[in-house]
């Protein structure tokens, strides 16, 4: 909250219990270009984000990084979808593409004025169920700022699919170039968003062997 209000939180202040616990993932992808997620989008899941507050959204646009307009033309959610999840009572949005919203704001607005967080850029949503997990979810104590990297997994109770362990899925990826000086990654838990690629921050977990862009 603190990147918009100079009296919200930053991410020192704010709680652990707040990033993790359950969650639920809603698949709305392959979204198009520019697309505004707006409440209707939503509602069939509404129980189940009122019973998690905690919400992540599969737009499928992380799948589009190093396409052009990826930073540009990303999907948004409208500021009457801000307030409609506000409503849900949510505590954590998360979303696969750089950030909820473009100028003025209204998204960013509404959410981050409600002591809201927001987790930007995830991936592997593809692997989560709809409901039955849970987020992990870890910033830094950085005194005084508004953001920090992150590394997000989920865990998830994989046995009544038949499987005798749980899962634990890395919701990021690093590409193989970070590991050559190549790219500008790192994990990102953003109470906002970066305004230049340059200095883009993009959630990562770490595999041995990265899925690749």
């Amino acid at each position: 909250p603190f990147h918009f209000f100079a009296d919200g939180r930053t991410i020192d202040r704010v709680p652990l219990e707040q990033c993790n616990g359950p969650a639920t993932a809603i698949k709305l992808s392959p979204l198009p270009a520019d697309a505004v997620i707006e409440p209707a989008d939503l509602q069939p899941w509404k129980a189940s984000i009122r019973r998690t507050r905690r919400l992540l959204l599969n737009s499928g646009w992380y799948r589009r990084w190093k396409v052009e307009g990826y930073f540009q033309n990303h999907p948004v959610l409208s500021g009457e979808t801000a307030r409609w999840l506000l409503g849900c009572g949510v505590e954590l949005i998360g979303v696969d593409f750089p950030s909820v919203d473009h100028p003025p704001f209204d998204a960013h607005i509404e959410i981050l004025g409600a002591g809201v967080l927001i987790l930007e850029n995830l991936t592997n949503l593809d692997l989560l169920p709809h409901e039955g997990f849970e987020i992990a979810t870890l910033p830094l104590a950085l005194v005084g700022r508004d953001g920090s990297p992150v590394r997000v997994a989920a865990r998830h109770d994989s046995s009544k699919q038949g499987s005798p362990a749980e899962s634990i899925l890395a919701l990021g990826q690093v590409p193989p170039q970070i590991f050559r000086g190549a790219g500008p990654f790192q994990a990102s838990f953003r109470l906002s968003r970066s305004n230049s690629e340059s200095n883009f921050e993009m959630d990562a977990g770490i595999f041995d062997k990265p899925l690749g862009y």
